[in-house]
């Protein structure tokens, strides 16, 4: 009993201090999650007052977690940050993606660059809403396009691989699937297939757990990894 009492005052002081309570973390679909795992056990072996709850975004919709208040932070979100005030936002780097498809997709066989012209006579896999789809330069390839929409790159990448349709997927996801030959990559005319990519938070609600993380990600070289510096 003595214990638990102990763990309830240093959990009241923590909170006091102005450690939150809960924090909720979107990390977006293009994010890798995996290398947040070490984070979060260095965060529970010092803060342990905190509980946190991580949700998934979809490209757009994890800005949208953010502004709605679903989310105290988003990691990895693509696009531009949101206009209002009270959050703020700082840049991880940029994102590479290639367009890839599977060697036996007629498109694997076509001579490079691919025109906007070429690609539109296949099927796209695309992960999110038509209308606004992962990249939004992509969007001008879309026009029109016969596509398939799913909910994530995991499945996006199995359709691809499976030869259903083509799209760009990120480079790091598509890297060891290009290494065994399961994906083929083919340059597109015309296309930067490079996009800014962000951590934002809500400034008005940020706590020293917010705090924490944010400086956490943008200190951690294995993130740094998957991300290409900035362009000056």
């Amino acid at each position: 009993m003595l214990h638990s009492v102990r763990e309830l005052e240093q959990q009241a002081i923590k909170l006091n201090e102005g450690w939150e309570n809960e924090l909720i973390i979107g990390v977006d679909d293009t994010f890798p999650f995996s290398l947040l795992a070490p984070l979060i056990e260095t965060f529970y072996q010092r803060h342990s007052v905190t509980r946190l709850k991580f949700i998934n975004g979809v490209l757009g919709s994890s800005w949208d977690a953010l502004i709605r208040g679903r989310a105290d932070i988003v990691v990895g979100a693509l696009r531009d940050p949101p206009p209002q005030s009270g959050f703020a936002f700082e840049a991880l780097g940029e994102l590479e993606q290639v367009f890839v498809v599977a060697p036996h997709h007629p498109l694997a066989q076509e001579n490079e660059p691919l025109s906007r012209r070429t690609i539109k006579r296949y099927r796209a896999i695309v992960v999110g809403d038509n209308s606004s789809p992962e990249y939004p330069a992509f969007r001008q390839l879309l026009e029109d396009q016969d596509a398939i929409t799913v909910f994530d790159f995991k499945t996006k990448l199995e359709l691809q691989i499976s030869g259903l349709g083509c799209g760009f997927v990120p480079r790091y996801m598509a890297q060891r699937f290009l290494d065994s030959g399961a994906l083929t990559e083919k340059k597109v005319a015309s296309f930067s297939a490079v996009d800014p990519v962000w951590i934002g938070w809500n400034e008005q609600t940020a706590g020293l757990a917010s705090a924490w993380w944010r400086q956490a990600i943008l200190a951690n070289s294995a993130i740094a990894a998957v991300y290409q510096k900035q362009r000056v």
